[in-house]
């Protein structure tokens, strides 16, 4: 089976089952829980339906992974520091730290 039937086989007993799940609460609370085949056709659609939006919700969320990721970090470009701050250029990434600082804030490289 494919990924679209196996979602809608898969939302549709989902619902029969938190059916039976309510059910059983209910009978324990001492009420009542009828379904018949009609009942039971629908509820399996209506499942079967929110099954298919979930995976469509789902594949959406993958291809928009993989269009936004990327190997390489973005490009780093530092601003030049205003005149007369105390602070020194680290030579790896090419980033502005305090004086005070020992290692590089950005990519923790040694001064």
């Amino acid at each position: 089976m494919g990924d679209r039937s196996t979602a809608f086989v898969k939302g549709g007993c989902g619902c029969l089952l938190a059916f039976l799940g309510l059910g059983a609460i209910a009978l324990v609370a001492g009420g009542r829980v009828h379904i018949d085949c009609g009942g039971a056709g629908i509820l399996f659609l209506i499942g079967g339906v929110i099954g298919l939006i979930v995976l469509a919700v789902y594949n959406k969320g993958v291809r928009a992974g993989r269009d936004t990721s990327s190997d390489e970090p973005p490009e780093y470009h530092p601003e030049p520091p205003p005149p007369g701050a105390v602070i020194w250029w680290c030579r790896e990434c090419g980033s502005t730290n305090p004086l005070q600082a020992k290692i590089c804030q950005r990519c923790h490289a040694d001064r």
